[in-house]
């Protein structure tokens, strides 16, 4: 997805934290078709979803239920034009922001937990952005 120095990250506006862009899946659908849906549907972007990087679990608790999801990662080709300007939001409850992949250490409100290491191990390991499609 052009320039691999940075990375788009949702921010969720009530709660302010940052997570990658993505969704739950819809019945008879499979991860990429899922991923593509929810950055057309949130972003009004057409992409094309690449190869699988990886999973992260997460587990977390509220004063009410017990949750579980999985992070699947994958990459993703966006025409580099389309990082130049804000890239809108069709949801009220997220904005979408480019983090330079530099800073991403230096945010603290990141959820889940694990995945600044992740990014970062993937990052030495190949350069290209990051997508998660959540199922939880």
């Amino acid at each position: 997805m052009g320039d691999a120095s940075r990375l788009v990250m949702c921010w969720e506006k009530q709660h302010q934290f940052y997570f990658l862009p993505g969704g739950t899946l819809e019945p008879r659908e499979n991860l990429q078709a899922c991923l593509a849906r929810e950055l057309q549907e949130e972003m009004a972007l057409e992409v094309a979803v690449g190869a699988f990087v990886g999973c992260i679990e997460n587990h977390w608790q509220d004063a009410t239920y017990s949750y579980q999801e999985f992070n699947f990662i994958f990459r993703v080709q966006v025409p580099p034009v389309l990082l130049e300007s804000p890239i809108a939001s069709q949801a009220p409850h997220i904005a979408f922001e480019v983090v330079l992949r530099q800073d991403l250490p230096k945010i603290d409100n990141v959820l889940p937990a694990q995945l600044k290491p992740f990014i970062e191990q993937y990052y030495h390991k190949d350069s290209a952005y990051l997508w998660a499609s959540q199922l939880g």
